[in-house]
Formats: structure tokens, sequence, C-alpha cells
């Protein structure tokens, strides 16, 4: 059996924003090599960590986590979907090491999403406020969980515990209750399946600077730039970022993914650069991926407000005008001939009824005569 292919193309960049320095860090893997000239990729391995605990250390713990991510994909034996389990792990391991091997890095962390995209979908492992996001049709989803404080103090909001405007202005809502430190995770989010992916959907990754933008803004630049490069989006974002001019803008950076439909189908067997999510028979795996390809399991947060309602056509609107006027006219017609008729009907049995002088007496009935 046979799928359709689907394939990627890629751009990232960064802002520094009002920061000093920089302490966000982006890998972005193909398995066919960087310098592949087609743009379009049949998989694509995206990392984005954002770093914290000062200049140094927060600079070295993004890019050492970022380093060890790809490291233990390329290297580490299994499928994909079993890398995806354990790389927070693996990259956790790495900060560990450091920390102990110098002690001025102590107190140094970083968020991290590493998200697999390939035809069945995209996988993905976080920790940290960065997000993972997925839009489609206008609509703007989260996919992975936020373990910022911010996120925690939404939900307390919805809920009645606290009102909309201590959540949003509270001293601790950037604050995170999970990050990779080099000890353990306390919070950690990890795709064990796929979400399907869509031809024209995009992917977005992102640190936490892009939420100068609301979501809607970010839909809606998203949805401006349907037709444009990977590129061309991932500009636009950071210069709406920087164009806010926050005198604290923290650093900002984009991976953004753009799914297009690959020019031949591929097997549903070959695995090499096709993961599969590891469980049940294939033919129930192929049968579940056809009956939710189009869901999306993840939180909606925003819209593209350029995006107009579907109209119907000028032709059909003035066919269905013309349909109704036509009912009407029908419907007055045919109210006015019962009307005549009933008015007829009462005329005549009153007339039938009622002698000259007005008296009323039963009209006289002539008898029938058999005919011979």
């Amino acid at each position: 059996m046979q799928r359709t292919r689907l394939e990627f193309s890629v751009a990232f960049a960064s802002s520094q924003g009002a920061r000093e320095y920089q302490e966000d860090a982006i890998r972005v893997w193909y398995p066919d090599g960087a310098e592949a000239a087609d743009p379009r990729r049949p998989v694509v391995l995206a990392v984005l960590a954002d770093g914290m605990g000062g200049h140094v250390s927060g600079e070295v713990a993004s890019k050492l986590v970022c380093d060890q991510s790809l490291q233990h994909f390329l290297t580490m034996p299994g499928e994909p979907e079993d890398k995806i389990k354990t790389v927070l792990d693996a990259s956790n391991g790495s900060l560990e090491r450091a920390i102990r091997t110098d002690s001025k890095l102590s107190g140094m962390g970083c968020t991290l999403v590493v998200a697999y995209l390939n035809s069945e979908g995209v996988r993905w492992a976080s920790v940290g406020d960065s997000s993972l996001l997925l839009f489609r049709g206008g609509e703007l989803h989260r996919l992975n969980q936020n373990h910022s404080l911010g996120a925690l103090l939404d939900k307390q909001a919805a809920a009645g515990l606290i009102t909309s405007e201590e959540a949003r202005n509270s001293p601790n809502r950037h604050g995170l209750r999970s990050a990779l430190i080099g000890g353990p995770i306390s919070l950690c989010d990890i795709a064990h399946s796929p979400q399907s992916v869509l031809s024209g959907d995009w992917v977005i990754i992102a640190s936490d600077g892009l939420e100068t933008l609301t979501a809607d803004e970010i839909a809606t630049a998203i949805g401006s730039a349907s037709a444009a490069t990977p590129g061309v989006l991932t500009r636009r974002l950071l210069d709406q970022v920087d164009r806010r001019a926050l005198s604290n803008q923290d650093n900002t950076s984009v991976i953004a993914v753009k799914v297009h439909t690959g020019k031949t189908a591929v097997p549903r067997g070959d695995r090499q650069h096709h993961a599969s999510n590891g469980t049940g028979t294939p033919s129930d795996r192929n049968r579940e991926a056809g009956a939710s390809v189009s869901m999306i399991h993840g939180t909606l947060i925003g819209q593209d407000k350029n995006k107009k309602r579907h109209r119907r056509p000028p032709s059909a609107r003035r066919s269905g005008v013309r349909g109704l006027a036509a009912l009407f006219v029908v419907f007055v017609l045919a109210s006015a001939l019962f009307f005549v008729i009933f008015l007829e009907m009462l005329g005549s049995r009153f007339s039938g009824a009622r002698n000259g002088d007005g008296s009323e007496h039963p009209p006289a009935v002539k008898p029938r005569s058999k005919s011979r």
C-alpha cells in the first residue's frame, strides 16, 4: 500500500531583541545533507532551545543541548519514535556533565523543543515554554504543553480563581515550572504518536520572545504568508516583534516549516525515513491514520483575522435571490386565487339562501327525473 508523500521546506532566524546577548540556539538537520539543492525535504529534525542562567551559562546550555539532541538522533540506534522518547534525558545528561566539570556553570538551564517531521506527521519532545505551533485553515494551534507559570495563571483565571488582570500582570508570569537544568525534569511533553500534517500546513517552533505578538497576530502573519517561503515568514514575524520596540524585549527565535505534497508516493513499509508510532499492526496504524488525518490534537490559541468567511460566488447568490422571488410570486398568486374562490363560494351560498324580501327559508329543491 502507498500513501501521499509529504515534503517540507524550512527556514529559521533569530533576533537578539533588547538583550545584550543571545541565549537562543537553533539546529535543523536533514537526512540528505544541508547542502542538497532541492529545498524540499522528506524528513526534517528541528531543535530549538532558550537558555537561562546569565550571559555565559545560558548560551552554553542552549547550544550544548541542541548539539546533544542532534548527536542523539545521529548516533543512537533505534527508530525516530524511540529517540524522541529519550532525547530529553540525553540532553539533560549533557548539562549535568558540563556542570560537574565546571562549577561556574552551576545554575544554567534551558527550554527545549525537538520536532521530527516526516510523512506520518510531527513527533516532538519538549520541556519549558518554547512553543510548537500548527497553522491550518486560518487557525493556530499549540501542540506542545506550556510549562510556564503564565499558562498556569491563565488556567486559574479561566476557572475564576483569579482575575484575568491578575494573571496578565503577575510578576511571576514568565517563570518556568520545568526546564532542563541537569537534574530531575519536573514536567515534560513527549508525543508518542505523530500529529498528522497536511499539504498547506505550517509548523512553527519558537522561543517565548515571539509571545510579544498575540496568537491572533501570529496567525494573521502566517495566513498572509500562505503563498510565501518559510524565509519570508520568519523575517516577517521577527520584524513585527522588533517594531514593538519593547524596552526589555527578549531574544526571539523562529523555525518555520511549510508542508507540501510530494511528487511521488512512498510505501507504507518504508521505515528508513518514515517512522511508525511503534504500536499495533501496520494495518491498524494505517486505518487509524486515515481516520484522524485531519484532526488536530492541540489547543486552539489564535485565528487569522484577515481570513474571510466562505461566501457563495455572485452568480450563485443571484440565482438564490431569483429563486426566492419566484417562490414569493407563486405564493401570492396562489393566495389570491384561493381568496377569490372562497368569496365566490360564500356569495353563492348566501344568495341562494335568501328571498327577495330578505327572509330566509330552505331553498326549493327541484325533483330529479329518471331518464327513460
